[in-house]
């Protein structure tokens, strides 16, 4: 019960900070709490207390200015770790970042993210310009594969007299 009122208020200053809207990562742990409440108000597991609780606060409120401070603070995050990956560099005169580090561990995933066609197309220019990932194919269109066409296999039989 402690716990749960401790992130309640966490929520409600999170609400505050941002001039009325929420602004915190879904994976965050306020993130996974408030996802978690919404499942068990949806689940009829939450009392009517704590539910009454939430409902003052407009736990479901998500308008475009949350989006916004959302993806703000991700971008953000992810220039701050793009920076420090740079002074890395101007340090140690390469990328050579241990793998298991946690800015190792972003380089992976940037890859990953990068291979997959799953990274907006700015941030994988940024990380060519670093020389990290190589040009995209000419088959690219705004960052995604471009559909390509499956050729049929056809078996040419021919007649024989």
């Amino acid at each position: 019960d402690e716990m749960w009122e401790e992130n309640r208020q966490a929520l409600i200053a999170n609400k505050i900070e941002h001039n009325g809207s929420f602004a915190f990562h879904p994976k965050s742990k306020l993130g996974r709490w408030v996802e978690n409440q919404r499942r068990a108000l949806k689940l009829g597991k939450l009392s009517e207390e704590r539910a009454t609780l939430l409902n003052e606060i407009d736990i479901d409120q998500f308008d475009e200015r949350r989006v916004e401070a959302i993806r703000k603070s991700v971008d953000a995050m992810w220039e701050k770790t793009r920076q420090e990956l740079i002074a890395y560099k101007e340090e140690h005169g390469d990328y050579s970042v241990p793998p298991k580090s946690t800015l190792g561990r972003w380089i992976e995933n940037q890859k990953r993210a990068y291979k997959l066609y799953d990274m907006p197309a700015e941030r994988a220019e940024l990380m060519q310009q670093m020389g990290l990932f190589p040009q995209r194919p000419e088959d690219m269109v705004d960052g995604r594969k471009s559909p390509r066409k499956k050729r049929k296999k056809s078996y040419h039989t021919e007649e024989k007299d």
